[in-house]
């Protein structure tokens, strides 16, 4: 494989591990996305207000911050293997006792817990990803592995609305068994010896070189790829996600009908794009990658904010999809050059950080925003946020270099 060009190189030659990771991938997000309508229907059914009830969807994401550094940790001591499955494991049990709490506190407990397996989930399994994905095939693994996540969000809520007619507490067992699966998956098909590096022969090797943060962020592509996920956690799943269903609804006066419809497509536009943007990254670069979907961002949020019409949102949508397939791939594949060879936990944990700490800030702004100043405003803010990304896009060099590691 070391003998092929990136043009060269087919998703077949990519090992078999990250096809059972892809796998794994598309049943946790298809029992994420058949449990994700129905957790605030679910907590407002214990008489709780409207903003306790957001809080079971928030503490999730919290955990997910706070747990990132610890599931760092466990990768370096005991392994990835060991820290996916203990994660898909937390994440199944804590979905089944969630379905079977009998008060709201207990239900936020549960949905903490959650949330750190989900950490201990995400950053082992994107560790495994990038190390053992060839260079020049990097940012196609990262793609198909994220592409099973991308169609089992498609699917799941689909399911759940049939899921949701039994009760409200019947998907979270739905959500616990997806899960179960994936972790008997893991089990089952990520042998010690598939997952095992040429070069690093252990998951806990004594001899890979210290990677500290610090020197992550010497390095100008970990800085792009940092702050790209930020502003895309900030901008797609903060500030997008909280005002545009409002934004359609209260001042396009368009049915909520439509806010489906624009997400539907921009989730279509993403999928078709996501593997011909992954290849791109490997075969023209990763900074042409980022350039060109972070030019494509800006474009996108330009249109929100300046087509106030159900045709800007409806392309603005779709716009915002094509930018999301080089982002969501290119920047994971820059930190995989980043780690490669090294301890892999603290940086990939930060990354990991950055996009669920905006998503966690993007609410809020967006609210404080509406309630104050008007839609025109949280989508200047978008606006904002989308050109620092390019910015720091455009500083990095067309050739980087792995970062010097401190002795």
């Amino acid at each position: 494989m070391s003998n092929k060009t990136a043009a060269d190189a087919k998703l077949r030659d990519l090992p078999p591990a990250i096809w059972v990771l892809a796998i794994i991938s598309f049943c946790v997000a298809l029992g994420f996305g058949i449990v994700a309508p129905t957790i605030p229907l679910f907590g407002r059914s214990f008489g709780v207000s409207a903003f306790a009830a957001s809080t079971v969807i928030s503490i999730f994401a919290l955990m997910r911050v706070v747990s990132a550094p610890f599931a760092a940790r466990f990768i370096d001591r005991i392994g990835e293997r060991f820290t996916l499955s203990a994660g898909l494991i937390m994440v199944s049990v804590s979905s089944a006792l969630s379905g079977l709490a009998d008060t709201f506190g207990q239900l936020l407990f549960m949905r903490a817990a959650g949330g750190l397996g989900s950490s201990m989930f995400t950053v082992s399994a994107m560790s495994l990803v990038v190390r053992m994905a060839p260079r020049e095939l990097r940012a196609r693994a990262v793609g198909l592995y994220q592409s099973g996540f991308l169609i089992g969000a498609l699917f799941g809520p689909a399911i759940g609305g049939v899921v949701l007619a039994i009760s409200l507490r019947a998907p979270f067992f739905f959500y616990a068994g997806a899960t179960a699966l994936a972790a008997l998956v893991a089990a089952v098909l990520l042998s010690k010896d598939r997952t095992a590096d040429p070069e690093i022969h252990d998951d806990n090797a004594g001899h890979e070189s210290p990677l500290r943060l610090i020197d992550g962020f010497r390095h100008a592509g970990y800085r792009a790829a940092f702050t790209v996920a930020a502003v895309g956690g900030f901008t797609i799943f903060g500030l997008r996600a909280a005002a545009v269903p409002l934004y359609v609804t209260e001042q396009l006066l368009e049915p909520a009908s439509l806010v489906a419809y624009g997400f539907f497509l921009s989730a279509l536009a993403q999928g078709l794009l996501f593997m011909p943007a992954s290849k791109y990254a490997d075969v023209k670069g990763r900074r042409p990658a980022m350039l060109i979907g972070s030019v494509i961002m800006v474009i996108s949020a330009s249109l929100l904010l300046g087509w106030e019409t159900r045709s800007g949102y409806l392309l603005s949508m779709a716009i915002l999809g094509f930018a999301g397939a080089f982002l969501s791939t290119t920047p994971s594949a820059i930190v995989g050059d980043v780690v490669e060879g090294k301890r892999r936990g603290p940086l990939l944990a930060a990354f990991q950080m950055a996009g669920d700490f905006g998503a966690i800030v993007g609410p809020l702004v967006a609210g404080l925003m509406v309630d104050n100043y008007g839609f025109s405003s949280v989508f200047a803010v978008g606006l904002g946020a989308t050109l620092i990304g390019l910015v720091v896009v455009l500083m990095m060099p067309k050739a980087p270099t792995k970062p010097a590691v401190a002795s």
